[in-house]
């Protein structure tokens, strides 16, 4: 999704709120949905 900003972005990156959607994102695409 963001190939040119790897992990970077989690420790510099102001907005906080990205990080919180892109772990949703990868836990569903997991399978590993919290029921």
């Amino acid at each position: 999704m963001i190939p040119y900003r790897p992990i970077p972005p989690l420790a510099a990156g102001p907005r906080k709120g990205w990080a919180s959607v892109l772990a949703a994102v990868v836990m569903a695409a997991l399978g590993v949905q919290p029921q």
